[in-house]
């Protein structure tokens, strides 16, 4: 039988309460890291009006580089991306 040897999180009355605890606490001492994974969510809400910005800069010429570089293709853009 294998013991747990990880802390119990407490419990919060608040979020300042919370933030001063983990800027004190090692959080490996609570959570088990090996065992986290990464996670990625969606963009629930995209800003509004930037697919008409962008449109709208395209169709300006406004959209290059700052610097002017066009040619900063990598091997990811080449093995990953798909260019549409």
């Amino acid at each position: 039988m294998r013991i747990n040897t990880m802390k119990k999180i407490p419990k919060f009355k608040t979020e300042a309460e919370e933030r001063v605890f983990w800027a004190n606490a090692d959080s490996s001492d609570y959570i088990d890291w090996s065992k986290a994974s990464r996670v990625l969510l969606p963009i629930s809400n995209p800003r509004s009006g930037w697919d008409h910005a962008f449109k709208t800069m395209s169709q300006n010429g406004d959209d290059g580089l700052i610097d002017g570089n066009d040619n900063i293709s990598n091997s990811w853009d080449d093995a990953e991306w798909r260019w549409s």
